[in-house]
């Protein structure tokens, strides 16, 4: 079986991106539960996923809101971050 890609912020090569056929949003959404949990604390905008992973605004958001509905990523009624969410905490803290 062959790995996956490393992860370059969603840049990935002719090759690469035809071996990922298919599973171009589950990698992407991947990419961007590792981003934000590296930022976990201060938290991340739509704005700064969508630029680090070279990301139209759109897609970025539909995604996250996708990721927050089923429990991966949170946002705060009042905020613009998303953080982990539940389903993340005890996979990231080991508790």
């Amino acid at each position: 079986m062959n790995a996956m890609p490393s992860n370059r912020n969603g840049v990935y090569s002719r090759a690469e991106e035809k071996s990922l056929a298919g599973t171009q949003s589950i990698v992407r959404a991947s990419e961007i539960i590792n981003f934000v949990a590296s930022y976990n604390v201060e938290g991340l905008r739509v704005v700064d996923i969508a630029e680090h992973l070279r990301l139209s605004r759109p897609t970025t958001h539909r995604i996250l809101q996708c990721l927050v509905a089923e429990g991966w990523l949170m946002r705060p009624p009042d905020g613009h971050r998303y953080f982990l969410g539940h389903i993340n905490h005890p996979i990231v803290t080991g508790k």
